[in-house]
């Protein structure tokens, strides 16, 4: 199997409570941070920041801190947005990892898009997202690297403040690889599990984990989820 690059690391520090419970909310928020201190996060993150970059130049790396989603006025989030200038404005569809799992029942639909605006639908990639049918029937797809994520824990900081960066990179890589190597191909899980005729809209990597998702749970398979956003992991793209 070959090794997918590394592009880019994140450190996440996922300390910052959120007292709303939105209903197309993506994380697996269970009304716990799951973060470490913030001080104690941002000295860790300062040193390993330095030592990522001077040990793999090429790597772009930076530190993330959260729980917080959900505009209550999107639209006018929108207009503002470009009158402010922004100029990379997208509409996303939901993932079906974390807490996402609950919103593949309601999967934006090909025939759902009928009912956007002009102005809606410019924003969405149809290259970036398309139905299950398209994805199955497109030519091979290959996977152009990996984003490592670092996440701060109480469980973890002590470990981490003792080791060097890139011994904790190494580390989260090689879960990674054991995680993908536990599964079969996209071809061969597509042959399992897809339906040629599907009309759902979805990422590549997203219907990659969908059909991931079914073999781990046809199979009993009890592995580290490098995919789960609250812990170190990763995501392919």
């Amino acid at each position: 199997m070959k090794t997918i690059q590394t592009r880019s690391i994140t450190i996440q520090n996922l300390c910052v409570p959120c007292f709303n419970r939105c209903r197309y909310c993506l994380l697996s928020w269970d009304g716990k941070a799951v973060g470490t201190e913030w001080e104690r996060s941002i000295i860790l993150a300062e040193r390993f920041i330095k030592e990522i970059k001077e040990a793999r130049p090429g790597v772009t790396v930076s530190f993330f801190y959260g729980y917080s989603m959900e505009h209550p006025n999107l639209i006018t989030a929108i207009q503002t947005l470009r009158r402010l200038g922004s100029k990379k404005i997208t509409l996303f569809i939901p993932h079906g990892e974390g807490r996402g799992k609950s919103l593949n029942s309601i999967r934006l639909q090909q025939q759902d898009l009928s009912v956007l605006s002009p102005d809606s639908l410019k924003l969405l990639n149809r290259d970036l997202y398309r139905t299950e049918s398209e994805w199955l029937n497109a030519p091979e797809i290959k996977e152009a690297g990996r984003a490592i994520i670092i996440s701060l824990r109480a469980e973890n900081i002590e470990n981490y403040e003792n080791r060097d960066a890139l011994s904790v990179v190494e580390e989260i890589e090689a879960l990674e690889e054991e995680y993908y190597q536990a599964f079969p191909g996209f071809n061969e899980l597509a042959r399992e599990y897809g339906d040629r005729n599907g009309k759902s809209l979805y990422r590549f990597r997203d219907l990659y984990h969908h059909y991931r998702t079914l073999y781990a749970s046809d199979h009993k398979l009890d592995i580290y989820d490098v995919t789960d956003e609250r812990q170190s992991g990763s995501r392919r793209y």
